[in-house]
């Protein structure tokens, strides 16, 4: 077969082998595209926009897209190979690296880089060394997601070729560079990094085989805690501290988060305290019972697996309010919306159970059964009923049936987690309740009530924000904290949700959205 060259706007011509998959073309040359069926045309992730010479839709398409994405020349990279002339668009390279705010004008003289490495998205902040203030913060998507958007497909990928683990670390490793880049840090000494995130993306991080998570006994070998050199790393003359890790699914995020919330120092009759992810970490602490568990919510609330999903970047939905059969936005940083973000969708279906347009069970009201004022919103495409959220000549961004799926099996999967250690530890009562997460901030209380997150009696609901990124600052700014952090590894104990067969109930329990009446379990 020939030689022939496409173009892939922001990365110029690319010479290929016409027949080459748009998979293996864009892996080749370090493009930024999630494939979170691995390449199976379910998911809708690795979506790009054909400018010129755009291939016949397939059956599979026209069941992940929308007719109006299809009709934009949308195209799911994972079905089709090059061909002569092609123009291709990368949606999800807008914006997928911003700095979030830079805090100081003035560059530090002695840094400290503080790392959040999350499932799917990596966040970092800078710490003047001299005045302990921050001087700025910067995020970028994991690149790691061309693996899959969960650890679990990360971890296969390892185990089916063992250069991916090399693969994988090349490429956090990179991003974290790069970050440091774009906070203008490259002639300025780094004196220290502090690092956390759960098991996976710390053992990727390090270059070590996250394969033993994938099976019992999901053996811990190494276990953070320490300190390593940055220069095999990073390349940067530093040392790094690893936050310690709790077991294969517990890990250094999470250690974080204790030490920025004090949560190990807690006296009280009951704290809870959760990090929203795509693994979301849950601890209790009452007395003398310090537990944890881990729930795999799925990447929804980073807005992944979403028809219009993005994350909160420029462009994105973050706040909706229903009234009158109007619906009304909030979109970050721009007037046009490009895509719905965690809280964005969060707002939606918490204004839409509200609205009468959504049910319980999370189906859409079809047109002549929900609220009139709302009927003209809703379309009904062989058989799946979607609510358009957003309308101009250019996009007709809706929220879909499966998008709702979504949401309901993140939460189900948190509020269970959280509710196997109530029940284990005979807690009836809480007085702190904590809402830890990247975005956790940006949520609204009331929408998370909606949903069913929270019992509507947990008043005492604390959104804290990124506490593990808190917590990697913190250990900047005083190194005694290493100690505490070694306590806290060896007293908490991890609880196997997969081993408590109440969870399953309280999961399918728990997928319904609860009614206004009855926010119980």
């Amino acid at each position: 077969m020939g030689k022939t060259r496409i173009e892939v706007k922001g990365y110029g011509l690319i010479e290929v082998e016409e027949g080459l998959s748009l998979i293996d073309i864009f892996r080749n040359k370090g493009i930024d595209l999630a494939f979170d069926c691995d390449g199976m045309g379910l998911c809708g992730s690795c979506k790009v926009k054909f400018l010129y010479g755009a291939p016949v839709p397939l059956p599979k398409e026209k069941t992940a897209l929308s007719q109006g994405l299809l009709n934009q020349g949308y195209r799911l990279a994972c079905l089709h190979k090059a061909g002569p002339s092609m123009v291709i668009e990368i949606p999800s390279a807008k914006g997928e690296f911003e700095i979030s705010h830079m805090i100081s004008s003035k560059t530090p003289k002695r840094a400290g880089i503080a790392v959040d490495l999350g499932t799917t998205n990596i966040v970092i902040a800078s710490v003047d060394m001299d005045t302990g203030d921050v001087a700025g913060i910067a995020n970028t998507l994991n690149p790691q997601v061309r693996f899959g958007s969960d650890v679990i497909s990360r971890i296969q990928a390892c185990i089916e070729d063992k250069s991916v683990i090399n693969t994988q670390r090349d490429m956090v490793a990179n991003a974290v560079k790069g970050l440091i880049s774009r906070l203008g840090l490259d002639h300025i000494p780094i004196e220290f990094i502090s690092l956390c995130g759960n098991p996976t993306m710390t053992y990727l991080f390090l270059g070590l085989d996250p394969s033993p998570f994938a099976t019992p006994p999901f053996e811990l070998m190494y276990k953070g805690g320490e300190i390593v050199d940055g220069a095999s790393i990073l390349g940067l003359n530093c040392p790094i501290y690893i936050f310690p890790l709790i077991s294969a699914f517990v890990g250094g995020d999470t250690t974080s988060m204790i030490i920025d919330q004090d949560i190990d120092e807690y006296t009280g009759p009951g704290m809870l305290a959760i990090d929203i992810g795509t693994n979301s970490e849950i601890v209790l602490k009452r007395g003398n019972i310090f537990v944890c568990t881990s729930a795999a919510a799925g990447p929804a609330f980073e807005g992944r697996h979403i028809r219009y999903g993005m994350r909160a970047v420029t462009g994105a939905i973050e706040r909706c309010s229903m009234t009158g059969g109007k619906i009304h936005i909030k979109v970050k940083g721009s007037l046009s919306p490009e895509g719905i973000c965690g809280s964005g969708l969060i707002d939606i279906v918490a204004e839409g159970l509200k609205e009468g347009i959504i049910s319980s069970r999370g189906v859409i009201h079809p047109r002549d059964r929900t609220n009139p004022l709302y009927a003209a919103k809703i379309s009904e495409i062989d058989g799946m009923r979607e609510i358009s959220i957003f309308k101009d000549q250019r996009r007709d961004i809706i929220l879909t049936q499966n998008d709702i799926r979504q949401l309901q099996l993140a939460k189900a999967a948190i509020r269970a987690g959280a509710e196997v250690l109530l029940k284990d530890a005979h807690v009836s009562s809480l007085d702190k309740v904590i809402l830890a997460g990247a975005f956790g901030s940006y949520m609204r209380l009331k929408s998370l009530h909606a949903i069913g997150l929270f019992y509507q009696s947990w008043d005492t609901v604390s959104m804290v924000g990124d506490a593990p990124l808190k917590g990697a600052i913190k250990v900047l700014k005083d190194k005694n904290l290493l100690s505490r952090l070694k306590a806290i590894a060896s007293t908490m104990k991890y609880m196997h949700l997969s081993e408590r067969p109440c969870f399953q109930e309280y999961l399918i329990r728990l997928i319904d959205f609860p009614l206004a009446r009855d926010r119980e379990v």
